[in-house]
């Protein structure tokens, strides 16, 4: 399957975004492959910055870049402005969209010397939500291999995506000798510095009040071991790590956190040092949904207690636990005699069978 960058698809996507972002993504046929989702483009050719929706790099095929449309009507007007969906028209279509991200992505790798002398870059349209193949008239604007759409994305995006790869490298061919050798496209080494100088492994996190007294802000720089370990967390419900102290455990604790919320997710995230609880609530102030500190604190909120003045050890390890259990347990006994309850007043009311709710489990962080 593909390398993803990032992880995961944000809960605000696009719905055509998101659906690319799957297809892609569990693909077996993109295995070696990177796609870059939702790129920004700081420095862009035309305006003062802008978005590559999509940067699928494929190994010994080549680099093609992805405007997305998920809008359910398309119109070409006759003055030339394009109608998409509800939104107002516009002069600037999505072609003209994908070819100045593009634009934009070459200048800058160039600026970075990467040598893309026999690396096809190209360009495409993706209209997740229309029949766009079969709708769009023919013109000078766009060839018809640019043009993909919800047949495609249904039918495998991986081979969509080597089909425009294969047109768009015939079409180069006719106008450069470089890409009529058998060997133009990046090699492997070529595509993971695209990727690098794209998108460069690292993460910005604030730190700690103590921390930001010394400095504003920390440049985390993960290496390799702790990208695979996030990788982990996400693809698995519940996961293991030890290290000693100064390893990133916190680190990666927080970020998994923060990676959590971007998707739309609730949870806690606990620990049972109080001040590590203190940073760990610090550092999330601003995460909707996620609820951290100490494993103390939330058995207290889960008991409805005050701790009595001075505890000692044995409210701490034996009183509070219990306190805390026994409130989960009569909670989970209120809750079931509301079941039977309703159960009840379906059969008295309507002699229906009674029905049942089936509790999901939430993904905790």
């Amino acid at each position: 399957m593909a390398r993803m960058m990032p992880t995961y698809c944000p809960a605000g996507a696009p719905p055509g975004e998101k659906a690319l972002y799957e297809a892609l993504a569990v693909a077996p046929e993109t295995d070696g492959w990177i796609v870059l989702h939702s790129l920004a483009l700081a420095n862009h050719v035309r305006q003062v910055e802008g978005e590559a929706d999509f940067v699928v790099i494929v190994p010994n095929e080549g680099v093609l870049v992805v405007e997305v449309k998920s809008h359910k009507s398309v119109g070409l007007l006759d003055d030339g402005r394009w109608k998409l969906g509800r939104d107002a028209p516009t002069s600037r279509g999505p072609f003209q969209q994908a070819r100045e991200a593009m634009y934009s992505i070459l200048d800058f790798l160039q600026r970075q010397r990467v040598n893309l002398a026999r690396v096809p870059v190209l360009h495409a349209v993706w209209f997740t939500h229309i029949r766009a193949r079969g709708m769009l008239p023919r013109t000078p604007e766009w060839h018809s291999w640019q043009v993909l759409d919800s047949g495609d994305l249904s039918d495998g995006a991986a081979a969509a995506v080597l089909r425009t790869l294969k047109a768009g490298r015939v079409h180069l061919a006719e106008k450069n000798a470089h890409f009529r050798r058998a060997d133009s496209g990046p090699d492997k080494l070529t595509a993971e510095r695209i990727a690098a100088q794209l998108r460069p492994r690292f993460e910005m996190q604030v730190g700690s009040a103590d921390l930001r007294q010394a400095r504003k802000s920390q440049l985390v720089t993960f290496i390799e071991e702790q990208y695979r370990a996030l990788d982990a967390m996400a693809d698995n419900q519940a996961v293991l790590f030890t290290g000693p102290a100064g390893s990133g455990k916190t680190l990666l604790a927080v970020e998994a956190a923060q990676r959590e919320q971007a998707q739309g997710r609730t949870g806690r995230l606990l620990c049972f040092n109080r001040l590590l609880g203190r940073r760990l609530s610090d550092d999330l102030r601003d995460a909707t949904g996620i609820t951290s500190g100490t494993f103390h604190q939330e058995m207290i909120r889960i008991a409805r207690i005050q701790p009595p003045e001075n505890p000692g050890r044995a409210f701490w390890e034996r009183e509070l636990p219990d306190l805390a259990i026994e409130a989960l347990l009569e909670r989970g006994a209120r809750r079931r005699r509301s079941t039977s309850s309703l159960s009840m007043s379906f059969r008295t009311s309507r002699g229906a069978v009674p029905r049942r709710a089936r509790l999901d489990g939430r993904r905790r962080t």
